[in-house]
């Protein structure tokens, strides 16, 4: 009876782990867990996709071989925060690949042993570069709708004067 109950607790178990890669594995995220120096313990294939490098190109290695010097030590400062406090935080950073800048959006958690205590860093990264691209078209385009108001409301003062000079000098 405790080795039928046993089989069937693994078999639970293989079912959940096997949800759990699924999730993970589709996922159009880039879900990674780092060490505390920031050194890549795990990554989803969606992040080697993003990436265009081979898992061995990844595990193993430091966040700054991915990212350019300045996000990476916010993220490193960050991750190590994260083991200090165990408070969860968010950071946008750019990535340079093929002479593109990509913009990501990353939200770090620590992720807890059974005495409540940091053992490394979860990271879900999503793509926000085409976010990022319409915001900036429409800061754009509302600085050129507020210069056409502005030149709208010069032109006006300049006419209402004119006008009035027009009348006169029509009158003399």
């Amino acid at each position: 009876m405790l080795k039928r109950e046993v089989e069937e607790k693994t078999r639970e178990l293989r079912k959940s782990e096997s949800l759990y890669r699924s999730l993970v594995e589709r996922a159009e995220d880039i879900i990674f867990r780092v060490d505390k120096k920031g050194n890549v313990l795990s990554m989803n294939k969606y992040g080697y996709y993003f990436f265009r490098r081979r898992p061995e190109e990844i595990l193993g290695h430091n966040l700054a071989e991915l990212f350019p010097t300045e996000c990476a030590d916010v993220q490193v400062k960050t991750i190590e925060d994260i083991f200090e406090d165990n408070v969860s935080r968010h950071l946008i950073c750019y990535v340079l690949m093929d002479r593109n800048e990509y913009w990501l959006s990353t939200n770090f958690s620590g992720l807890l042993d059974e005495n409540e205590k940091v053992t490394s860093i979860l990271g879900i990264s999503r793509d926000i570069t085409e976010r990022r691209k319409m915001e900036e078209q429409m800061y754009h385009t509302e600085k050129l709708a507020s210069l056409g108001t502005m030149a709208a409301g010069v032109a006006h003062e300049i006419n209402n004067p004119l006008a009035i000079i027009l009348g006169f000098t029509e009158m003399l």
